[in-house]
Formats: C-alpha cells, structure tokens, sequence
C-alpha cells in the first residue's frame, strides 16, 4: 500500500511538472507574440530596405518616406509655402527634392498625383541663376 502510495505521488510530481513545463512555453509564446503584436515590428521603425540583392545598394528611408530610383522622398499632405517645405525637410537632414535628369523627373512623375509640388531649385536675385539646394546650377538636363 505505501509502494502505491509513493508511486501515485510520483505519477502526480511528474504530471504537475509536465504541466507547468507546458504552461510556462505558452505564456512565454503568448507574452513575444502580444509584445510583436504591440510593437508593430517591423512596421513601427519604418524600414523600407527595396534591393533583395546583395550586390546592390541598399537604402532605408524615414516612415511615410517613399525609395524611389535609390533616393527617398516625402509627399506632404499639407499645404505649405517654399520655405516651410524646406524647413519640414531640414528635419529629417533632407532637402527640397533635387532632380538630375529628365529620366529622373519621369520616375517621379509616375508616383505623384495632379497636384503642385515644390522641389529644392530656387532663382538667386544677386546672380538671376537657377540653383539647387547644395549650390550646383540647373543644367536643363
């Protein structure tokens, strides 16, 4: 009777075990996939990495940022004036968007809409000279 008895218990010792080895990989499953969920990882730190090839440069752009021909640009869906743009660019380390070829204003076109859009070219009173925002002159491409 008291070999039952031991035995029993053991059977019970190793079941509660079994139970709370089960138990404790649920909650800790449970816990990652809730603090993933919450996170919004990857989503929340906004990495857009667009080359699956090692070869290639890969770029990541700011949340809300678009990659396009390896460069990021930002759509604001607010009105501004010239330079508030640039102030709101300036934020970011950035500038007015710097077009370089008529290929490169065709690629752009393609991913904005009919709207107006202000980029990084301003006329100097002092010269009456096209430039970009780094300084370089506009060359008609």
């Amino acid at each position: 009777m008291e070999e039952e008895e031991l035995e029993n218990r053991r059977k019970r010792r190793t079941e509660v075990k079994r139970k709370m080895i089960i138990l404790s990989v649920l909650l800790c499953g449970g816990f990652a996939i809730l603090l993933w969920l919450m996170l919004k990882f990857p989503r929340k730190i906004g990495i857009k990495i667009m080359n699956k090839n090692c070869t290639d440069d890969m770029r990541m752009c700011p949340p809300d940022w678009d990659l396009i021909i390896q460069k990021c640009f930002f759509q604001s869906e607010h009105e501004m004036t010239w330079v508030e743009g640039q102030r709101h660019c300036r934020k970011y380390f950035a500038s007015l968007a710097k077009i370089t070829s008529w290929t490169e204003m065709e690629s752009l076109a393609d991913y904005l809409n009919s709207s107006t859009y202000w980029i990084g070219l301003r006329k100097h009173n002092s010269d009456n000279i096209w430039r970009w925002m780094d300084g370089s002159h506009f060359n008609n491409w």
